[in-house]
């Protein structure tokens, strides 16, 4: 996406799968303003992008499940402590 040109390395895995971005602490800090990277795995530095065809089922669904997200310029976002250590980015496709 622009949003994130240089702003790391972009792993694509096909139009039916997710984005896998790998950014630096210092970079993941500023796309993701609000969520704790104290709970990322030393040395980690990415964040997977999920195309989600309704971004308000996924936000019922975490309010439900009351897992914090933040938004961020193309969706919404879930820090690594709950999605196993990485950040978790759902956008609308």
């Amino acid at each position: 996406s622009d949003v994130y040109k240089r702003q790391g390395v972009e792993v694509t895995t096909g139009p039916n799968s997710a984005s896998i971005k790998l950014m630096s602490r210092e970079t993941l800090a500023r796309v993701f303003k609000g969520l704790n990277l104290n709970k990322l795995p030393t040395g980690a530095f990415s964040a997977v992008q999920v195309n989600v065809h309704s971004e308000d089922a996924v936000t019922e669904v975490l309010a439900r499940s009351k897992v914090p997200a933040i938004r961020t310029p193309l969706g919404i976002a879930v820090g690594p402590e709950y999605a196993a250590g990485t950040i978790v980015e759902f956008i609308p496709a």
